[in-house]
């Protein structure tokens, strides 16, 4: 019986390899204001029961691609803490618009077109604020999808609704991407 024999790498030729790697990956060129699109599978939806109400509901997922140069997107719990570009209020007490980093409108097709739909809350909207996405503390371009949810309760929607969204999301640099529209889908389908 033969023992298998074992190539042992010096440690210097596997930092040579890793820097020989490195110097074959090109980084992405990105704008440094964030870019979105959206696909076909852009849209998801679950119905489930609301636990608080239980009463019905859909939950839609919104799902954008993304790119952005320096990857400077999202907010975390210290970004928002006063004083700050992304507090909640302004020094007036004015509601700061800077604070919510997804910006989303929702249209519900009425007749032949599609209009506004009714806002769930007059300063806030649909707009709502995402994680940090660089997990490393360095500008690097970012690249990929991002998940947003929205709720819509059976008992304040109409049956058989369709929606369509549009979307911007606003880097920590207050850069804002372009705006993407979604494809349509029903909620409260009966």
């Amino acid at each position: 019986m033969t023992t298998p024999t074992k190539i042992q790498v010096p440690s210097f030729a596997w930092i040579s390899l890793f820097l020989f790697l490195g110097a074959c990956y090109e980084k992405p060129d990105f704008p440094l204001a964030p870019s979105i699109s959206v696909d076909e599978n852009s849209l998801s939806k679950i119905t489930e029961e609301d636990p608080n109400t239980l009463s019905m509901q859909d939950v839609i997922t919104i799902s954008i691609n993304f790119r952005d140069g320096d990857g400077d997107l999202g907010l975390d719990e210290e970004d928002i803490v006063s004083p700050s570009l992304f507090q909640e209020f302004n020094q007036d007490g004015t509601f700061n618009e800077n604070s919510r980093n997804y910006k989303l409108k929702v249209f519900f097709k009425q007749g032949e077109n599609f209009v506004p739909f009714p806002l769930p809350d007059p300063i806030l909207g649909f707009n709502g604020r995402f994680q940090r996405l660089n997990e490393v503390d360095k500008a690097t371009p970012l690249e990929g999808v991002l998940n947003h949810e929205v709720i819509f309760r059976h008992n304040v929607i109409a049956p058989n609704t369709l929606l369509k969204f549009e979307v911007q999301i606003m880097d920590r640099a207050l850069n804002l991407s372009n705006v993407t529209e979604t494809d349509t889908i029903r909620v409260r389908v009966q």
